[in-house]
């Protein structure tokens, strides 16, 4: 059997970034850059409702759209899995992160359609897990 170049070798795979001279990202979007080219379209989400374009706390760089588009493009189901996988939250600053869990049980609950009560069972659970991360020394 005779070998054939590979017609896949340059294929960029899904979100590889458009290398194109004119469209870099500011120094302020540079922990986005990971989105390549759904950052236009993460970007579009903060256009259309400018409350997503605001930090989740101010000590972590996350905004609310990332919470959004977790839960609609990447399967992001609970309030953990946003804080601790889709964003490193969790690890960068366990007090933000549960400062910031209703928030994100907010939007999460909008865009999966939950109720009250699995909301308040997302932040319980949240907190309960985040409490192991904190430090107990003196603050």
């Amino acid at each position: 059997m005779k070998a054939h170049a590979s017609r896949t070798a340059t294929l960029p795979l899904h979100g590889a970034p458009v290398m194109e001279k004119d469209k870099s990202i500011s120094t302020e979007d540079e922990f986005l850059k990971v989105y390549g080219s759904d950052l236009d379209d993460l970007r579009l989400l903060s256009n259309k409702d400018p409350s997503l374009g605001k930090q989740l706390h101010p000590r972590l760089p996350y905004l609310a759209s990332q919470v959004v588009w977790a839960a609609r493009h990447e399967m992001a189901r609970t309030v953990e899995d946003v804080l601790a996988r889709r964003t490193r939250a969790l690890f960068l600053d366990a007090k933000a992160a549960i400062e910031s869990a209703p928030q994100v049980a907010s939007l999460l609950m909008q865009v999966l359609g939950e109720t009250e009560s699995w909301k308040k069972e997302q932040i319980e659970s949240f907190e309960k897990l985040a409490k192991g991360y904190c430090s107990t020394g003196k603050d």
